[in-house]
Order: structure tokens, then sequence, then C-alpha cells
């Protein structure tokens, strides 16, 4: 589905986030936080083979769920209420949620702590606070203590509110990932979002979740 066109110097007027990815005839400057397909202006077969690669991909489930924006990487926070509230103060300012986020998040991990083992934890508000699915990643420097076990990645689920869509298949791409040392050892070396983004491909059925 194209959802529509735009001159170059309209692109930053544009949300991004309905979008799979991009198709340009010209270089772009700034990077995206979504794939960018650069063609010729008359297309070859070249350039149809890359777009039906793209197309081709699986549902694009780690570009779909993840923001660029909401991507923290080797953070020095070192307690789980420093996390919690670097994440939701993040989520809030993106304009995502409001500032009941926070207390929600923290109402649901006094109920019973998301920590999972795997240096992993995925904390999430006790009920929907958000118009869209996404989630928000911290990895930290060094493991912090999170009640009885050690974290250092942070995954803050964040699921629509009246959501209809069925996210099983994100939830099993994201224990998939999660659950995988290997997996959660190389996300915790990525420095750059682009390097986390190419650890995802490592995951799922042929590799083919990641963009």
């Amino acid at each position: 589905e194209i959802l529509g066109t735009v001159d170059y110097y309209k692109l930053n007027l544009m949300s991004l986030h309905a979008l799979d990815f991009v198709i340009s005839t010209i270089p772009l400057s700034d990077e995206l936080p979504i794939p960018v397909i650069q063609v010729n202006t008359i297309l070859g077969g070249g350039d149809l083979t890359k777009i039906e690669q793209m197309l081709a991909e699986d549902d694009g489930i780690a570009s779909t769920y993840t923001k660029k924006e909401l991507v923290f990487l080797q953070e020095s926070l070192s307690s789980r209420e420093d996390v919690l509230r670097f994440l939701c103060g993040k989520v809030t300012q993106s304009g995502l949620a409001d500032a009941e986020l926070e207390a929600s998040v923290f109402e649901r991990e006094a109920v019973a702590p998301t920590c999972f083992g795997n240096l992993v934890a995925i904390p999430h508000p006790m009920t929907p606070k958000t118009d869209s699915t996404f989630w928000a990643v911290c990895t930290l420097q060094k493991p912090i203590v999170w009640e009885n076990k050690r974290v250092q990645f942070v995954c803050l689920l964040c699921v629509e509110k009246d959501n209809t869509a069925n996210l099983q298949e994100m939830y099993k791409f994201l224990g998939r990932v999660l659950d995988d040392r290997a997996i959660v050892r190389e996300l915790l070396k990525c420095k750059t979002y682009g390097e986390f983004m190419s650890v995802f491909k490592k995951s799922g059925p042929a590799h083919r979740y990641a963009k």
C-alpha cells in the first residue's frame, strides 16, 4: 500500500511512524528511523528487486515496534527506579503518553517485578496508556539489581489502549529475542541504533524480522 508521495523538502513534515519504508530517487542526507530504498528515476530490474526483497520480508516486527528516538544504549543508570523514570520520561516527552504512564508502570512493578532472568526486564503499565503499541529500550553499562535478579537490558512495553490487533507475533518475537543469551549479549554491546537493529536479524526463523 502506497501511503503517498512527498517532495524532499517536505519530508520532515511527514509522520513516518505509519510507514514501513521509504523509496527515494535521491540520496537522503538525514538518517530516518525507517529503511530507505534508493532507486533510479526510471525503475530498472535491480530497483524492482530491492523493493521486492523488502516486501518479501516478514511483517517487520522489529521496525514496527521499535522507535529510533526510544532506543537508549549504554546508559549509566544505577537502579530500577532510575531506569523506569528515565524510560517513562522519554516516552512522555515524545508525546506518546501522558504523566500517568510512570505511576502505572510503578504500580505494576509493585504487584510483581518484571525481571525475567537473562539480564532482561520488561516493565509495562498496569493498564494501557498509549495510542499505539511500541517498546522503549534501554541497555546499561553495568547490570543493576532488579528485585532479586541482575538486569542490564530493559524493554518498556507499551500496548495501545483498546487494542484489537493480534499481538501474538509481537510477543513471540520479543520473547524469542530476550530469551536468547547470545542475542542479549550482542544487544548489550551495541553502541548505535544501526548496530542494535542489525542484531535483530539473528532472531526468528530465517532471520527475516529485522530491516
